[in-house]
This record gives C-alpha cells, sequence and structure tokens, in this order.
C-alpha cells in the first residue's frame, strides 16, 4: 500500500529534502502550486537550511524559445 505524502507532515518537518520543478515554486499555469502555498508560510521557510540548484547553466536558455521550437521549460524563463 502506497503512503501518501501529507502537507501537514511537509510542514511540520517530517522530510527533510523536497525535490522540486521551478513550476512548483509559483504560480503555474493559473493556480498555486502545493509547494509553493507552504512557501507563504514563515515557519516553514525558517526550516529550510539549503537550496541547490541542479543543471543552473541550463535555466536561462531552457526558458527560451528556440529554433522555432516552443521553450522547453517556460518557467524558467
Amino acid at each position: 500500500m502506497p503512503r501518501y505524502v501529507t502537507g501537514q507532515a511537509i510542514e511540520g518537518g517530517k522530510y527533510r529534502l523536497f525535490i522540486v520543478s521551478p513550476e512548483q515554486l509559483g504560480i503555474y499555469k493559473g493556480h498555486l502550486p502545493r509547494f509553493a502555498r507552504l512557501l507563504q508560510s514563515r515557519a516553514f521557510c525558517k526550516m529550510i537550511k539549503h537550496v541547490h540548484i541542479d543543471e543552473a547553466h541550463h535555466i536561462y536558455t531552457a526558458g527560451l524559445p528556440k529554433h522555432g521550437e516552443k521553450a522547453f521549460r517556460p518557467a524558467y524563463g
């Protein structure tokens, strides 16, 4: 039986590591994702000690349309 992560468990500090896409950090397609809502909590934000960005060299270009193709990750733009 799979276990589901609840917002209360996350906000309560049960988990110490989160891997999220940039779309989870702000308004995406007209709504605020669950993780972005957690970031509005001052208590939750105080628990954040480190932020690691993988592929940082790729962020700017992935958010731009290139070679007639749409942007790969518009949120990066």
